[in-house]
């Protein structure tokens, strides 16, 4: 595996061929994700904090959910579905998350685990749309406790 720098510059102590120079460069054949250049088959970095997460990726998506939700812009269902699409996504395309930005954001899937999304299927005792709301707000609070 051949890795760059974002500046460009190699980070292996592999000596490539000018072909091989040519078909990693000159075909572009890398994967970008974020900051984040390297070979073809690496996995982006993981971000540490909302503040390095790149802006459109998957775990941006779920962190405007989640504004959306605490503004509220966005009901619960509506939320509940978006956010667990957007997490797919972002589990689909590799996206990593460092403790404990990853447990933080977990919290928000674990309350949507706990959310009956179809209000015509809630019992008594399920949890509420407030109750959404609030675990919610307590993950985002864990969140921006990690901004830099």
């Amino acid at each position: 595996m051949v890795m760059l720098r974002s500046d460009g510059t190699f980070w292996s102590g592999w000596r490539l061929g000018e072909n091989q120079f040519t078909d990693i460069i000159g075909n572009g054949h890398l994967m970008t994700h974020g900051n984040h250049v390297s070979g073809r088959g690496s996995k982006p970095r993981a971000w540490a904090n909302p503040d390095e997460v790149n802006p459109s990726s998957h775990v941006a998506q779920q962190l405007k959910l989640v504004d959306a939700l605490l503004s509220g812009s966005l009901s619960g269902p509506d939320f509940a579905r978006a956010w667990l699409a957007e997490r797919r996504e972002s589990l689909n395309m590799g996206e990593r998350l460092r403790e404990p930005f990853d447990r933080a954001l977990n919290q928000a899937f674990y309350a949507i685990e706990d959310y009956v999304i179809d209000p015509e299927l809630r019992e008594p005792g399920d949890m509420t749309d407030d109750d959404l709301v609030n675990c919610v707000a307590a993950a985002r609070e864990l969140v921006d406790g990690l901004r830099q």
